[in-house]
């Protein structure tokens, strides 16, 4: 008798569960579809906030180690679209390897070397990738 009872309550309980999920009910009283949507929710701010959190370091780091020689907040901005133009990549190298791009003879390295008058200063800076895509997150945002 107790195995006859076990299995109906098991029964039902199985049935219940599957009319739960399967939405059986109003979805404004489905507690999954609110879990879900608030996860999603909770996701996009956490991504805000690691954007952000990566732009504000970008900003600060970038100030620091090229605000004497750039101002990407000003109208005739030369960095204005530079990412679109090299690229990621080629950026991070020419940001922490400019002397070697000019010693491969580099295109783009010699012709910014040439438009600048030749300057004696160079960009090898020792930033790590995790900073570098900071500084790029940042000139993103305000270099169009």
């Amino acid at each position: 008798m107790i195995s006859k009872l076990l299995q109906i309550v098991l029964i039902i309980t199985f049935l219940v569960a599957i009319c739960f999920f399967a939405g059986c009910h109003d979805e404004s009283e489905n507690p999954s579809v609110n879990f879900v949507s608030s996860k999603t929710a909770d996701s996009n701010s956490l991504k805000h906030l690691q954007d952000t959190s990566s732009i504000n370091q970008g900003k600060s780091l970038f100030q620091k180690n090229c605000g004497a020689c750039h101002n990407v907040l000003i109208t005739d901005n030369h960095l204005a679209g530079v990412i679109q133009r090299v690229g990621e990549s080629y950026l991070k190298l020419y940001v922490t390897r400019q002397d070697s791009l000019i010693k491969a003879k580099d295109k783009y390295a010699l012709e910014l070397k040439r438009e600048f008058e030749n300057l004696a200063t160079v960009h090898n800076f020792k930033f790590s990738n995790e900073q570098l895509n900071a500084i790029i997150a940042y000139l993103k945002k305000y270099s169009g």
